[in-house]
């Protein structure tokens, strides 16, 4: 039996997929802070309680299932890791 898994897709500024691999390099979130574009870092600035933020985040998702089915942007993360941190 096989299982399909849905994550909702994470955009940036633009509203395009966040691209790591493209705009990354080129700097093009230099306007977003560090540690919500590489998870070393998050672990790092916001400690491994971050992860427990993230988990929070997610479990909203599944308590509201039509929160799932929808895009995000990454400022959307950096509003609610500011609700629960």
């Amino acid at each position: 039996m096989s299982f399909i898994f849905y994550a909702p897709l994470i955009m940036d500024w633009s509203g395009a997929k966040m691209s790591k691999s493209l705009y990354v390099k080129k700097g093009a979130y230099n306007d977003i802070p560090q540690e919500f574009i590489n998870y070393h870092l998050l672990k790092k600035v916001r400690g491994i309680g971050s992860l427990d933020t993230i988990l929070k985040i997610v479990e909203t998702w599944f308590e509201n299932p039509y929160m799932l089915f929808r895009n995000y942007t990454i400022y959307y993360f950096i509003k609610e890791f500011q609700k629960y941190e």
